[in-house]
Parts: C-alpha cells; sequence; structure tokens
C-alpha cells in the first residue's frame, strides 16, 4: 500500500521538477500521465513512446508473475 501511494505521489514530480523527469519514467502512473504534458499537440510522437513503454512493462510484471507461478507448483 506505501508503495503505491509513494508511485501516485511522484507521478507528476517530473513536470514540476524538469531535473527529476528522467528518474521517474520508470513510474507506471507516470508513464500514463505523460500525454497532459503536451494537451494542445497530441499525435502518435507524444503517445506511442509511454503506450510502448506500459506494455513493455506489462509484458514484464506477467513473465514475472508466471515465473513465481511455476515455482510455487512445482
Amino acid at each position: 500500500m506505501m508503495l503505491l501511494g509513494v508511485m501516485v505521489g511522484l507521478a507528476l514530480v517530473g513536470f514540476y521538477q524538469p531535473e527529476w523527469y528522467a528518474m521517474t519514467l520508470i513510474n507506471p502512473l507516470t508513464l500514463g500521465a505523460l500525454s497532459m504534458r503536451d494537451l494542445a499537440h497530441l499525435d502518435a510522437s507524444t503517445l506511442l513512446p509511454p503506450m510502448l513503454a506500459l506494455a513493455g512493462l506489462t509484458a514484464v510484471t506477467i513473465a514475472l508473475g508466471a515465473g513465481v507461478v511455476r515455482k510455487v507448483e512445482v
């Protein structure tokens, strides 16, 4: 629960502190909110990188979960 609170709390830090922007990109909630930065200029170059990063994080999470389940089943 604490991790979720930290992720929510840090989701918009990159908008307000530009020097922290690169560090906040590992937060999935930040990736989901990146399009808010350029609402006037939404196009594929704005939306595609965060979408691909979220898809990648999802794939990694599924792979890790499947690995844990395989270990538990054995």
